[in-house]
């Protein structure tokens, strides 16, 4: 083989591995942002089952003073966690923890739930509209994206 032979062999070997390793960075963006969307949407989820399991008159209070009422949820069984309507709620999330289990990675959330009391259309129910927002990547600040969940919480009488 002469040398001539042996650098375009190496160039052609480069462009391949060049290639690879950025489809390899390419897969590994696609999967952190899959992460993230992931755990915002299953954190929203988190939020909308605790409203749903509120009792309905503790709801109609809420809608009713926004600006006084918190709704009554919580990030675990014993930390108090209100989500304020009408108003951008910030949370911070750990996406990631080291070998001790400390949080290393994290996440910025913001959630902004509102209320609409259908009692004027002559129904007994409120619709809800969570709307949420996450890092799409802890590198770039200010790279967002958003989502939304709608649901609607009727009366149902309990004997």
């Amino acid at each position: 083989m002469t040398l001539v032979e042996t650098i375009v062999a190496m160039t052609v070997f480069s462009l391949m591995a060049a290639g690879v390793i950025g489809l390899t960075v390419q897969s590994r963006r696609m999967a952190e942002s899959a992460i993230r969307e992931n755990t915002a949407a299953t954190v929203a989820q988190g939020y909308l089952e605790q409203i749903k399991s509120i009792e309905y008159s503790a709801l109609v209070d809420a809608v009713g003073d926004p600006t006084n009422i918190a709704i009554p949820t919580k990030t675990d069984q014993d930390t108090n966690d209100p989500i304020l309507l009408n108003v951008q709620n910030q949370k911070t999330l750990v996406i990631h923890t080291d070998g001790a289990g400390a949080p290393s990675r994290f996440m910025r959330f913001w959630i902004t739930v509102q209320g609409t009391d259908l009692a004027a259309a002559g129904r007994r129910a409120i619709e809800f509209t969570v709307q949420f927002q996450w890092e799409g990547n802890d590198r770039y600040i200010g790279d967002t994206k958003n989502s939304s969940i709608r649901f609607v919480r009727s009366y149902v009488p309990t004997y």
